[in-house]
């Protein structure tokens, strides 16, 4: 009977994967009408596309980047089928934020290219599958002016309508493209700027870069990042530089939101499915949001949408489509679909393997009944609770402390700047630190707990047994088995997230929480490099779960108990950053962007609680339960984040 539920998990889980698969393929394909073309090539190889382009179409497109055939830049295009070399549209590309990948541009890229426009979803450089070195050799661009100049060789684009947007800084990525482009006598120049909440590098707009070009800005109103507070940004110094470049008779205080403000002064919204008949302007728009909802919010699509429609037009044989008719949120369905199908199938699998013959000599005892304390003695529940709490406050203060120094932003300080961790200021290290100093922590509430029982528990002490019990193994061989266990378990689980990656060019994910896979070759590294600090927390947290159990407490109380711990001093956090945001609308009192990582771990340290409990009940092994849970989340960090150097053994 128990079989039979596996294996009808295995099935639900598989079928969820399946249709989040094929689904997401067909919305990024198919529903929006378009041919997606995935590209993994070195800058020389580009170079050589331009080139060939440029035969075909006799076009001159200069290249301005440096060619290299050893780095690689990773990036998506989408052509719609109204899109020929007959009759070229618009072309755009789109850029992610620091510590994300071009996925996270998904409501944009669908629905441009659903729109009639050509469009690029790029990796910047050292983030997803693009090598770091490919920013140096694009004039800082992470790679956008390489994509630009692509784009504009491509036959079914029309170069003189070219539109850049990023999110936060994927802005650096636009404002350094349009520094080489949009230079005085230049045919190679960039239209239209859609800036997402990139509020800091609108500072380096020049009058040249400004001359012909239209800049819609989004603005966070609740913006938490180190950038210009975007509370006050119609007024404040940087729009009202931006006014001086773009509108020069602008007298007034403030910007109007949502208004076009040209040489000529200030201008209507055009008519739906018109372009502005002016030579550029500047349209700012505050959204009573916060900075990562550009990426993952319908009015924030809206304003690209907008933007670029006002600034390069409806594409020609296409209809107006109204910016508020959007349908990427039915893809992130798909997507979270897969998302929940992937750690559906952990249960089913790690019973199946634990009753196999090959692994049935990792399974040791699964403590229950009397052999476990009672939580409503005295003594074991103070105890219990003051653990936790413990634990709780030393999780909330050890992640506000470490942002201090792990700014995690392109430019952060880090506690890691050794040849070990070259990734500066980047989410994976600190995330990583934090898990290291959390596991060493984790130990030693461990014996403090064990001690304390001992001390204030003289009659008991006989019972107290192993603190470390659940760590025991019976023999090397047993130990190596169950290791090897743990890694049969999660190869297994990324079965589908390979098939979903090379077949389908999918992943799984909910906006920055995904499940992925990127270059094979770099599991050495991440195993070698990452891995342990990862291990070291997942490990002994697996200890202290199967400790964190009582005979007149149901199973599943004291599970809720531990996720609840897990999950309530980043909620805690979040909650200190954004009630501080949201009724002064000043700086948060703690690092922003560790707040927005915050997001992420949140289900994931809830998650584990779960997944750690369960493992154990299966195999009696906290060893299984770590490493499992510390090689999925360390893939999970490592392949949706950021690198700052190329992924090589030091």
């Amino acid at each position: 009977m128990r079989n039979k539920k596996y294996r009808l998990l295995i099935i639900i889980a598989c079928a969820m994967l399946l249709v989040s698969m094929v689904g997401t393929a067909m919305m990024e394909s198919v529903f929006i009408g378009a041919k997606r073309t995935e590209y993994t090539v070195n800058l020389t190889e580009l170079a050589g596309m331009i080139n060939e382009n440029n035969e075909k179409t006799g076009r001159d497109i200069q290249i301005h980047f440096t060619q290299n055939k050893i780095s690689e830049f990773h990036f998506r295009l989408f052509v719609p089928s109204s899109a020929t070399a007959e009759n070229p549209a618009p072309g755009i590309v789109v850029c992610h934020g620091g510590t994300n990948v071009l996925e996270l541009q998904m409501p944009f890229y669908v629905e441009l290219a659903r729109r009639g426009f050509v469009v690029i979803s790029m990796d910047m450089s050292g983030h997803g599958e693009t090598d770091n070195a490919i920013g140096s050799m694009t004039a800082n661009s992470n790679g956008m002016l390489a994509a630009v100049e692509f784009l504009m060789s491509m036959p079914e684009v029309d170069p003189e309508n070219i539109g850049v947007t990023g999110h936060s800084f994927g802005n650096n990525s636009c404002v350094n493209t349009l520094a080489v482009l949009n230079t005085p006598d230049s045919t190679q120049r960039v239209k239209a700027w859609v800036d997402g909440d990139g509020l800091r590098y609108l500072a380096s707009v020049t009058p040249d870069i400004a001359e012909g070009l239209y800049l819609t800005i989004g603005v966070a109103k609740y913006g938490e990042t180190n950038m210009p507070n975007g509370y006050a940004f119609l007024s404040g110094p940087t729009a009202m530089n931006l006014l001086g470049i773009f509108s020069p008779s602008f007298s007034g205080d403030a910007a109007e939101n949502n208004q076009w403000y040209t040489s000529s002064g200030p201008v209507d919204i055009p008519a739906a499915g018109t372009a502005l008949d002016t030579d550029g302007g500047l349209k700012i728009v505050q959204y009573k949001g916060t900075h990562p909802m550009w990426h993952f919010s319908l009015p924030t699509t809206a304003i690209a949408i907008n933007g670029f429609y006002e600034s390069l037009g409806v594409p020609a044989g296409r209809s107006y489509i109204p910016a508020n008719k959007q349908v990427w949120p039915l893809e992130v369905c798909f997507e979270l679909l897969g998302l929940l199908g992937f750690f559906l199938l952990l249960f089913p699998v790690v019973a199946i393997l634990a009753d196999s013959k090959l692994f049935s000599r990792i399974k040791r005892s699964y403590p229950e009944g009397d052999a476990l304390p009672a939580f409503k003695s005295g003594r074991t529940a103070i105890i219990t609770i003051l653990t936790i709490v413990a634990c709780m406050l030393f999780s909330y203060f050890s992640y506000a402390w470490l942002g201090k120094f792990n700014d995690v932003g392109p430019d952060g300080p880090s506690l890691f700047n050794a040849n070990a961790y070259p990734a500066e200021g980047m989410a994976t290290n600190f995330v990583g630190l934090w898990t290291l100093i959390c596991g060493a922590f984790t130990l030693v509430m461990i014996l403090v707990n064990y001690g304390a029982q001992w001390l204030f528990g003289k009659k008991d002490r006989e019972k107290l047994g192993n603190p470390f019990g659940s760590l025991a193994a019976d023999s090397a061989s047993q130990f190596l088995y169950t290791i090897l266990f743990a890694v049969v378990v999660v190869a297994i689980l990324y079965i589908p997230v390979v098939i979903a990656s090379l077949v389908f060019k999918a992943d799984f994910r909910i906006c920055t929480l995904a499940v992925q896979i990127g270059r094979l070759r770099w599991l050495p590294t991440i195993i070698l490099r990452y891995l342990p600090l990862w291990l070291m927390f997942y490990v002994p947290y697996a200890a202290m779960n199967s400790n964190t159990r009582f005979k007149d407490m149901p199973e599943w109380l004291s599970t809720l108990i531990c996720a609840l711990a897990n999950g309530i001093p980043l909620t805690i956090f979040l909650f200190v950053q954004y009630s501080n945001i949201f009724s002064k609308g000043t700086v948060m009192p703690y690092n922003s962007m560790a707040g927005l990582i915050a997001f992420t771990l949140i289900p994931v340290l809830a998650f584990a609680a779960v997944s750690s409990r369960y493992i154990y009940k299966k195999t009696g092994s906290a060893w299984a339960a770590g490493t499992i849970n510390g090689l999925i989340f360390c893939l999970m960090m490592v392949y949706g984040n950021a690198w700052r150097t190329d992924f090589i053994l030091m």
